[in-house]
């Protein structure tokens, strides 16, 4: 049994992910956090098993990207309600 499994949430489907806030994983260890990006720090992981086109988008000054998804995107604001990417805003110094 995995410790997700054994955790008493609000979210009836936490047993249903390998990560959460409580087991934050991999995306925890690299700059930023990326696993807080995701609704309770939920998310799975997977090994591909054939060759995937993702399409990414992030910051202008940050050319490769900090966001993925696997249909092609038709504007920034539908990124943003599609893929539940929040605006980034820069803040002035």
């Amino acid at each position: 049994m995995n410790g997700a499994s054994r955790i008493i949430s609000k979210y009836d489907d936490i047993a249903s992910y390998e990560f959460n806030s409580m087991n934050p994983g991999p995306l925890s260890k690299i700059n930023d956090y990326p696993n807080k990006n995701f609704y309770g720090g939920r998310y799975n992981t997977r090994v591909l098993q054939e060759d995937t086109i993702f399409y990414r988008g992030g910051k202008a000054d940050e050319p490769l990207g900090q966001r993925f998804t696997s249909e092609p995107p038709t504007s920034v604001v539908n990124v943003r309600i599609d893929s539940a990417v929040r605006s980034i805003l820069k803040q002035e110094n």
